[in-house]
């Protein structure tokens, strides 16, 4: 199921000497903290790094409408640059009146101030912070990013059923995720020195087996609850 997010984020519109005109904006800063959905949000870098290389193609609409195409990616009107701290986009607008009147020239004025993309999740992780569950989307696809007037309030289906799952202990962990859990707990339990940096990763994997653990209700747990505070326990008398 694809999501829907916003941002309020600068768009530029530029005129080059042929007359033609670029927009420029952000679709997607990475780590920065959404606005409370019922839940937080933010994007990891590189989350998308994987469906980039890929050859899927992608487009840039107006508002979300397909009856208003800036650009696709395929055919080079639509660009995509992708660093560690956000996700940009440029499209060469279409060289009609229409698009001049009703997209360039509210953006050069300011009056379209926002951005807004559809997206995949493939992985995410959970975790609760200060009582407020916190979600980091790791991999994802992304399919539309473009500017818009107004930002809508994001469709958040798909986060919440991951959330669901999460708060019952069903969610699969990543296995990158795993991978390094059971790495950092084998060097505890042989008893070696943890660098400064696994002694942060082993304190926010504490957090998040809190927040969990916090998050179970009912008089039967799920599966795996004992084994996980027990391991809380265990790595928290080595901090």
């Amino acid at each position: 199921m694809f999501e829907t997010r916003d941002f309020l984020t600068e768009v530029r519109a530029e005129t080059g000497e042929d007359g033609s005109i670029t927009i420029r904006g952000v679709g997607v800063p990475y780590n920065k903290n959404s606005r409370d959905m019922g839940f937080i949000e933010s994007f990891a870098p590189g989350a998308f790094s994987d469906d980039l290389a890929s050859n899927e193609d992608r487009v840039s609409l107006f508002n979300h409408d397909s009856n208003y195409v800036l650009g696709r990616q395929s055919v080079g009107t639509l660009r995509i640059i992708d660093d560690s701290e956000s996700l940009r986009y440029e499209v060469d607008l279409p060289d009609s009146q229409t698009i001049r009147d009703l997209v360039a020239a509210p953006i050069a004025r300011g009056d379209v101030a926002g951005s807004s993309f559809q997206f995949r999740t493939i992985s995410d992780e959970w975790r609760t912070i200060d009582g407020v569950e916190h979600r980091t989307v790791t991999k994802a696809t992304i399919r539309e990013v473009g500017p818009v007037v107004f930002p809508a309030y994001p469709d958040t289906t798909a986060a919440m059923r991951s959330l669901d799952a999460w708060r019952s202990g069903d969610a699969e962990p990543t296995p990158q995720a795993v991978s390094g859990i059971a790495e950092l707990y084998a060097k505890i339990e042989a008893g070696d020195e943890l660098t400064d940096e696994e002694t942060r990763m082993v304190a926010r994997y504490i957090d998040d087996m809190t927040g969990a653990l916090a998050g179970i209700k009912g008089d039967t747990p799920p599966p795996g609850t004992l084994q996980m505070n027990r391991n809380r326990q265990r790595m928290l008398e080595i901090l």
